[in-house]
């Protein structure tokens, strides 16, 4: 209703130049060098199958470069991104109303120039994370 009502929909703004010149820019790096579209989707099926031998639940996703890990609870979600931020790796949480009640996840951002072996310790420390989680009495992960 805000962005299609009479008088309010004249009033928003198109994207920012910057913004635009951005993503000018950004699709001149992928016409100059395709090779890094190869490394984005061979990391990403990397990271995938790293977290799926390490039993993570990745709930519906089919190896995309956005990566999302279900964590179950709001706060076992947020404690695993702590301590993830702690040893130097980002994963923001996601939670309710942004995602199902029972369904909080973290979510990775996969890019071309991740290497291998960052991909994998990610992996383990995010096993080794939501394992810590596991064991936050049940009043306290919900």
């Amino acid at each position: 209703m805000k962005s299609s009502a009479p008088g309010v929909a004249m009033l928003t703004g198109a994207p920012a130049p910057s913004g635009i010149a951005a993503a000018m820019a950004g699709l001149d790096v992928l016409a100059a060098e395709p090779e890094r579209v190869t490394r984005l989707w061979r990391n990403a099926r990397l990271f995938d199958a790293a977290l799926r031998e390490r039993g993570l639940d990745l709930g519906e996703s089919q190896g995309t470069p956005i990566v999302p890990v279900i964590v179950p609870g709001e706060i076992r979600a947020g404690f695993v991104s702590a301590h993830l931020l702690q040893q130097g790796v980002y994963a923001g949480a996601i939670s309710a109303p942004a995602v199902p009640v029972g369904k909080e996840r973290l979510r990775f951002f996969i890019t071309s120039e991740h290497t291998e072996q960052q991909l994998l310790s990610t992996a383990d420390l995010l096993a080794a994370a939501i394992a810590l989680a596991d064991q936050l009495p049940e009043a306290m992960a919900v």
